[in-house]
C-alpha cells in the first residue's frame, strides 16, 4: 500500500464525531486584526482533533491553554469560516466520506487564504478542500491577477498551489484564445514572478510533446487523493487539454 492509501485510510479513521461537540470547553478563536475582526465559540476537544496546531497550542504551559483563547490576527475571517464550514461538513458525512460540497459563498482569493490558513493548522484534508474551492469558485469568472501573486508568495516552491495557480493562468490564457472570457490575463506577472513564467512554460512545452490530461481539477491539487475527480462532476472546469503542470 503506498503512503497517499496509507495516509487516507488514517484520515478516514480520524473523522470528527458529533461526541466532540460535547462536554467539551470552548475556545474562543479572534481571526484577523483591526477594526473588525471575528470572533468563533469552538469545542476544544473538536479544534485539538483536527488541527495539530491547536492540539499543541491548548495543551501545556501556553498562555492559550490557561484562558482557552487564540488569536489569529495574521489570519482572513472568510478563510477561518471556510475551516469551519469544513470542519462541520466533514461531522456530517457518512463514515469513510470527505466533505466536497462546496459553498458558492467562497471565491479563489478565500480559497487561497484558506489553504495558507491550512498549512498553519496543519490540516492537509483542509488544504484538499481550499483547493476543491479555488476550483469551484472561478470556473466561468475572471481570476484576479492577485491570485497569483499571492500564490507564489505564500506558497513554497513545488507546492500544489503554485503548480494549480500556473495551470489556472494557462487554462485563461486558452479561454481568451477561444474567446470564452474578454478580459486579457495581466502578461506583467510572467516579469512580476519569475517561477510563474517557469511553471507556464513547462505546462506549454508538455502540451509540444502531446502530453494530455485533465488539469484545473481538485482531484489533481489534492496531496492526499482526498478529493477524488468524481466528486466535483459539476465544476466547470473539467476541459481535457494537452498540458501537464508537474512535469
Amino acid at each position: 500500500m503506498d503512503s497517499v492509501k496509507e495516509k487516507r485510510e488514517e484520515l478516514i479513521k480520524s473523522k470528527p464525531s458529533f461526541r466532540l461537540l460535547h462536554n467539551s470547553p470552548p475556545v474562543t478563536v479572534k481571526v484577523g486584526s483591526g477594526p473588525t475582526p471575528q470572533y468563533w465559540s469552538l469545542p476544544q476537544a473538536l479544534l485539538a482533533h483536527v488541527s495539530p496546531f491547536f492540539r499543541a497550542i491548548l495543551s501545556g504551559p501556553w498562555a492559550e491553554s490557561q484562558s482557552r483563547s487564540v488569536e489569529l490576527e495574521e489570519d482572513y475571517p472568510r478563510a477561518f469560516r471556510l475551516f469551519v464550514h469544513w470542519i462541520f461538513t466533514w461531522i456530517a458525512q457518512p463514515a469513510g466520506q470527505f466533505p466536497t460540497q462546496i459553498s458558492d459563498d467562497f471565491d479563489a482569493m478565500d480559497g487561497l487564504r484558506a489553504w495558507v490558513l491550512g498549512d498553519k493548522l496543519g490540516c492537509v484534508l483542509f488544504q484538499d478542500y481550499a483547493m476543491a474551492t479555488i476550483c469551484w469558485a472561478d470556473t466561468d469568472r475572471t481570476i484576479e491577477a492577485d491570485f497569483f501573486r499571492q500564490a507564489y508568495a505564500r506558497s513554497p516552491p513545488g507546492s500544489t498551489l503554485r503548480r494549480l495557480a500556473a495551470c489556472a493562468l494557462v487554462w485563461w490564457i486558452d479561454c481568451i484564445s477561444s474567446a470564452e472570457l474578454d478580459e486579457d490575463p495581466d502578461v506583467q506577472l510572467m516579469n512580476e514572478v519569475d517561477d510563474l513564467a517557469i511553471e507556464v512554460v513547462k505546462i506549454y512545452k508538455s502540451r509540444a510533446r502531446g502530453s494530455r490530461v485533465s488539469y484545473f481539477m481538485a482531484s489533481e491539487f489534492s496531496d492526499y487523493g482526498c478529493i477524488e475527480r468524481e466528486d466535483l462532476d459539476g465544476a466547470g472546469i473539467r476541459v481535457d487539454v494537452e498540458a501537464d503542470a508537474s512535469r
